[in-house]
């Protein structure tokens, strides 16, 4: 980043299992932009440091961020690396973190960057909050219940049974809580980029031409191929009869507004 230019920040959110990651994925493979996976560097903005820092994430089998060149072998230790880094860069602002400050400790750590954010999809519930922000960018997708349910129901089989919203395995529980979130896309402002995620894979190069342009960065920084083009409509092959019934009945007005048909 030139020196003296002021970082845009960048919030990505959306139901889990939505697409968040495989926004993230496409973002970091730009060199003007650097989007942490799921740090929550913004989820405790206007607290004291202790505080702040407390709720941070360093998880120990993903990366954060990409590799750099600097930077330990090991996630967990990469992670740890950056982790210090930034919260050392918030230390003139113990008293209260605020949006500005993080921003500038995030684009501290890739000083080429013209944009820095995190993603955590429960930063839906943030996204009306935040929205008088100055040089702040919102980006939420959204995805078809089923799928959503389908998908979830396959993590928590691995690692997500725990989960208080995915309620071992509960068709009810999921699609209820989509519903939830599905009321937040619903109120949300205009200056909020909405996406939704079966056009996105369907058109990866339009999709992702709508985000550089409202990111403000050149589409062509953008590697499309880390789009997977074959994730959409896999509940019609995974969920029993039964299972689509259940989320229909719950959801079917909710998905024929967002034109979700069968």
């Amino acid at each position: 980043m030139a020196k003296g230019r002021v970082p845009w920040a960048l919030m990505v959110a959306g139901h889990p299992r939505s697409g968040t990651t495989m926004l993230v994925q496409l973002c970091n493979t730009h060199p003007e932009i650097r989007v942490a996976n799921e740090y929550r560097a913004f989820l405790s903005l206007g607290r004291p440091l202790p505080i702040y820092a407390r709720t941070l994430h360093r998880p120990r089998r993903y990366d954060l961020v990409p590799r750099s060149g600097r930077a330990p072998k090991h996630p967990a230790l990469r992670n740890l690396d950056l982790h210090m880094r930034f919260v050392a860069r918030l230390l003139p602002h113990a008293r209260r973190v605020e949006l500005e400050h993080v921003t500038k400790a995030l684009a501290a750590l890739w000083p080429s960057t013209r944009v820095v954010g995190d993603k955590v999809p429960r930063y839906l519930k943030l996204m009306r909050r935040v929205a008088g922000h100055e040089r702040l960018k919102r980006v939420v997708i959204y995805r078809d219940c089923r799928d959503v349910v389908q998908s979830t129901l396959a993590r928590a089989e691995r690692d997500w049974g725990d989960a208080r919203w995915v309620a071992s395995g509960d068709v009810a529980a999921v699609t209820g809580h989509w519903l939830k979130a599905m009321r937040r896309v619903e109120g949300l402002d205009n200056g909020v980029h909405v996406i939704r995620y079966e056009d996105f894979v369907a058109d990866p190069v339009a999709g992702a031409g709508a985000l550089a342009n409202y990111l403000g960065v050149d589409t062509s920084g953008f590697d499309t191929s880390v789009i997977r083009r074959s994730s959409a409509g896999k509940w019609r092959q995974a969920l029993t009869g039964e299972q689509v019934a259940a989320i229909e009945a719950a959801a079917g007005e909710r998905l024929a507004a967002w034109g979700y048909g069968r």
